[in-house]
């Protein structure tokens, strides 16, 4: 799973559209729409309820995914601030 995908169903989380979501992540809308949507075949259940004229809401799973990739995401970037701290001899072993 690649980590882009948590961005973008993070993305969609906060925002509450494809569209603003695209927008904010510089990637066209249907692009977005394409990922997620394999991303939901991948994992067999749906991560957002989509109705028109409404905003995106999170399902159930959709909210168990989307706290987790915040979390991932919030790892990631820890492990990299970790690292670029140890090299530049901010932080030791």
């Amino acid at each position: 799973m690649d980590m882009r995908l948590f961005e973008y169903a993070l993305e969609i989380y906060k925002t509450r559209s494809f569209t603003k979501a695209a927008y904010n992540l510089h990637i066209a809308q249907p692009s977005l729409s394409k990922q997620i949507a394999k991303l939901e075949q991948e994992l067999g259940v749906s991560l957002f309820d989509r109705k028109p004229g409404y905003p995106v809401e999170p399902t159930s799973d959709g909210l168990v995914f989307v706290k987790q990739a915040e979390k991932i995401l919030q790892m990631r970037d820890d492990l990299k601030r970790e690292i670029l701290e140890r090299k530049e001899g901010i932080r030791g072993n």
